[in-house]
């Protein structure tokens, strides 16, 4: 990887290449970007049997054995992450088809490695105030951000099956490690630039989405996700100080829990989100 003066970004970095093409202009990078605007390039992809293609790429270059990889092997895998998020986001044969490559182990290993970069973090203190800030550490995060989520968005479209939900995602085993990035100390976060800060917001508000499928009543794995402990976790993120987007997004995972018949379900949601609280809602500014 080379980087030119001119070039300041991370988007900037120049691929490995006698024409020195910018990143932004490397064919999975522009796929990844037509694959987010275009749904029927989709079908395109799957007609010409990418989906395979764009798995090996994957499976090919991540080692969840490797702490580290080169930022260049890091931009390529989450483009193919990011179009087969893309591929899966609306018709199920698709998401089908996905699972059947070995991508599952990279998509929680991505996330387990994301959150114990921050558990070590947290570590770092001083007289209590996290001192950790440094500009290897952001650089470090901000990649590792990149990979976890694209990783995310991948899981939440395969989440929107209702025959994964009993299934793939269940083998998976993630719910822990799904609260776990939901944990992560806004403290350590706010050590860093306000880019990755919105980065760090925007991973936690997909992770609720993912959160908010698996709660389904159809869902193997509800029951996992609605113990007193977890249910607050969820509802810290409705407080005024949480962004919209956040508080938004656990106000439908509480939605989504409520569906089916099973009272116990509705007794939990009152005691850790009272009318009281659903009323003062219902008067927020943002009207969502």
């Amino acid at each position: 990887i080379e980087k030119s003066k001119s070039l300041k970004s991370n988007q900037d970095i120049l691929l490995s290449s006698s024409y020195k093409l910018s990143r932004k202009m490397s064919p999975l990078y522009l796929l990844s970007k037509i694959t987010e605007c275009d749904e029927s390039i989709n079908h395109y992809l799957v007609n010409t049997d990418a989906i395979e293609l764009i798995a090996s790429i994957i499976t090919d270059n991540y080692n969840p054995k490797e702490k580290f990889l080169s930022e260049n092997l890091l931009y390529k895998i989450s483009d193919c992450l990011l179009i087969l998020s893309c591929i899966a986001s609306s018709i199920e044969e698709y998401r089908s088809q996905i699972t059947k490559y070995n991508i599952s182990p990279i998509i929680v290993d991505s996330l387990l490695k994301h959150f114990t970069i921050y558990n070590e973090l947290q570590e770092i203190k001083s007289n209590g105030v996290y001192k950790i800030s440094s500009s290897k550490t952001e650089l470090l995060l901000r990649l590792s951000n990149r990979i976890t989520l694209f990783s995310a968005y991948l899981l939440r479209s395969l989440s929107r099956s209702t025959a994964l939900l009993r299934t793939y995602l269940v083998d998976l085993n993630i719910v822990e490690i799904l609260l776990n990035c939901l944990r992560v100390p806004q403290g350590v976060v706010e050590c860093f630039s306000k880019e990755l800060q919105g980065s760090e917001i925007l991973l936690k508000t997909v992770v609720l989405g993912i959160i908010s499928n698996l709660i389904l009543d159809f869902s193997a794995v509800k029951n996992d996700l609605l113990s007193s402990e977890v249910s607050a976790l969820f509802s810290s993120f409705i407080d005024k100080d949480q962004p919209d987007i956040l508080r938004l997004n656990s106000l439908i995972l509480f939605r989504n829990s409520l569906f089916g018949d099973d009272i116990k379900y509705k007794e939990n949601f009152i005691q850790i989100l009272p009318f009281d609280k659903i009323f003062e809602l219902c008067y927020d500014a943002n009207p969502q």
